[in-house]
């Protein structure tokens, strides 16, 4: 009899108290309901995407049959920039012909597909940053550090699971440090291993910890076995998004500047670890030891946000704010005289052509030809003329029309000739893995 007052008694103090306080007891019921899980999917769900693709069957050998069988490609991103770049896995968008993007549901947004460009791509490490446009921000996904995780931490992740948007699953973090050997090729290090469901679908998305910040990028599942997935460290996801960032944009801009993520008391920061001589850092007064805290509007947290900021701003001259020796500072960081001209053929590369190229001898590739090198496409864009005639990052472009392609200065004289500007079908030819391609496309 006690123990059954002592209930009622509860009950009634819960109803008075709710009275009291102007809550109905649905929002009693609704708060205890919202624990933080609920809390933390709140916070990511909304910048996590959906991502598909059509990717040919069988990739063919010739670049021009144009009539092969497709089969749809699907994964996740993470929206790390409210300009619309994403991070995913490089197997996500790999051969894929035209990038889709849909957001989360979660989101407010329209539902639709967004067109999305391929920015930068590292295949060993399977990361890759594709971009998508719009008229508003985006929402993001809040960043924290992979480095203090913790064995029997609750995480969550979130993904595109065998086509089921906006999928949620919850374990723990199971083990740190894995090494996983997916095919003969592919080695992942020091992965996240959790028991969190991860399905074909899920690669590319977040794990995020109770916070509801992404600390991993969901990559693979153990074939036959339950409870066992795996994802690549944040810290180590943003490090290699920060080297393959800051190389897109040494294709346009030689910037002169080295920059890591150093991470303390869990919070990131800026670290100039190497400014070339006489380079734009250098001539901008940054030296190294410097902690970048912002460019331009934009304040940084994490190295890959100066490069990729750079891009965005379209590398105009801007002013960065630094940290130095305890003193703030500003200096004024850029291109303020005209582009030199192998800064504009690459420039008209991408515009024209749609690739973004660097010049590359062949004693660094393997095979042997007649051929010195050539211009390897560092980039392709989504839909532009090389994209539509199968060129792909890697291939070593050798030849326009009856001139080859060696430097940027030939491009430039290829791009100024006659038959290339009456935008005529132009005849290229193309390296790639030992074996050569050739195919036709018109300048835009």
């Amino acid at each position: 009899m006690f123990r059954l007052r002592s209930a009622n008694l509860i009950a009634l103090l819960t109803a008075f108290f709710a009275c009291s306080f102007g809550y109905s007891q649905d929002r009693v019921e609704i708060d205890v309901r919202t624990t933080p899980v609920v809390k933390a999917v709140a916070k990511a769900a909304p910048a996590v995407v959906n991502i598909s693709g059509r990717k040919p069957a069988n990739p063919p050998q010739q670049l021009l049959t144009g009539n092969d069988p497709e089969v749809n490609g699907m994964g996740t991103g993470l929206i790390i920039d409210k300009r619309g770049y994403i991070l995913t896995n490089h197997h996500v968008i790999a051969g894929i012909d035209r990038i889709q993007v849909r957001l989360s549901r979660s989101s407010l947004f329209e539902v639709k597909d967004y067109a999305a460009q391929i920015i930068a791509v590292d295949a060993e490490t399977d990361l890759a940053v594709i971009k998508i446009e719009g008229d508003t921000d985006f929402p993001t996904i809040s960043v924290a550090t992979s480095s203090d995780l913790m064995l029997g931490e609750t995480v969550i992740a979130i993904g595109n699971a065998y086509g089921y948007e906006d999928t949620i699953t919850k374990g723990i973090v199971s083990c740190l440090n894995r090494q996983v050997q997916v095919t003969e090729q592919q080695v992942y290090q020091d992965l996240i291993q959790t028991d969190a469901s991860i399905n074909p679908g899920n690669s590319g998305g977040p794990l995020i910890n109770i916070q509801g910040d992404a600390i991993g990028i969901n990559v693979a599942v153990r074939v036959g076995a339950q409870a066992i997935g795996f994802a690549i460290p944040m810290d180590r996801a943003m490090e290699v998004t920060n080297r393959i960032l800051r190389q897109a944009v040494e294709q346009r801009m030689s910037t002169g500047i080295q920059l890591t993520t150093d991470i303390v008391n869990r919070r990131p920061r800026v670290i100039v670890t190497n400014i070339e001589p006489d380079s734009l850092g250098d001539t901008a007064g940054i030296q190294e030891d410097d902690v970048l805290l912002s460019i331009g509007d934009a304040e940084l947290q994490w190295a890959a946000e100066f490069y990729l900021n750079l891009m965005e701003s379209g590398f105009v001259t801007t002013e960065v704010s630094l940290n130095r020796d305890s003193e703030q500072q500003t200096v004024k960081f850029g291109i303020e005289t005209s582009l030199p001209q192998t800064a504009l053929a690459s420039n008209r590369a991408w515009n024209e052509l749609g690739i973004r190229v660097s010049p590359v001898s062949f004693r660094t590739l393997p095979g042997k030809n007649k051929y010195e090198g050539g211009l390897k496409v560092m980039q392709v864009r989504n839909e532009g003329p090389a994209s539509s005639q199968g060129i792909r990052p890697g291939d070593v472009l050798l030849a326009i029309h009856k001139w080859e392609t060696l430097s940027l200065d030939n491009l430039e004289y290829i791009l100024n000739s006659e038959v290339v500007a009456s935008r005529k079908p132009v005849t290229f030819y193309i390296y790639r893995d030992t074996e050569f391609f050739f195919g036709e496309f018109f300048k835009e």
